[in-house]
């Protein structure tokens, strides 16, 4: 068991050693994460447009259900 152990302590830094040096970034994939980030801020000012054309859309589809509304009752109260 104690041989385990010591193979242990001696593999798993080679791993984490590995594995570290596996995913090092380079200079144009910074930029590539960057232009990533750029293109979500981008995306997040479009749904905010979105959304505010959909507002403004759901309440003039609810006041043109009220006059609807006002003009069916007018019109069935003659």
């Amino acid at each position: 068991m104690k041989s385990l152990t010591k193979l242990g302590a001696l593999v798993l830094p080679l791993v984490l050693i590995t594995g570290c040096a596996t995913h090092s970034h380079t200079l144009a994939d910074i930029s590539n994460i960057q232009a990533v980030k750029d293109h979500f801020a981008r995306v997040e000012a479009h749904v905010g447009q979105v959304e505010n054309t959909a507002n403004v859309a759901l309440t003039t589809a609810r006041d043109a259900s009220k006059k609807v509304d006002r003009m069916f009752h007018k019109a069935m109260s003659k």
